[in-house]
């Protein structure tokens, strides 16, 4: 039989140790992802913000009534008119909370009567 070379190679135990630090690293990886989506959507205001931008437009176009509140979603909206000066100009005020979380989402428009 002829010479036997030398294979340099990984022991057991190396290659163990490699494997745990590759599966550790990828679990930290997904941890934070995962973070990272979960307080997106936690925080994503985008529907309340198209429906506060309805509402206005309903306001403006004479489909609602003031004072005017409606529940969407687990966000409590409330739109209501202050009155700025004599001549007919009037704040509107869509205020939007949230019933579970303290978000509020708030929009001023000025509207002349």
């Amino acid at each position: 039989m002829g010479q036997l070379r030398k294979i340099s190679g990984s022991t057991l135990l190396e290659s163990l140790i490699a494997s745990v630090l590759i599966v550790i690293i990828f679990m930290v990886s997904s941890l934070i992802l995962n973070n990272i989506i979960n307080s997106k959507i936690k925080n994503d205001t985008s529907s309340i913000d198209y429906f506060i931008k309805k509402t206005e437009y309903n306001y403006i176009n004479n489909k609602i009534t003031l004072p005017y509140s409606h529940y969407e979603n687990d966000w409590l909206i409330k739109v209501v008119k202050e009155s700025v000066d004599k001549n007919d100009l009037n704040k509107v005020i869509i205020k939007a909370e949230h019933t579970k979380r303290e978000v509020t989402r708030i929009e001023h428009f000025y509207a002349i009567e």
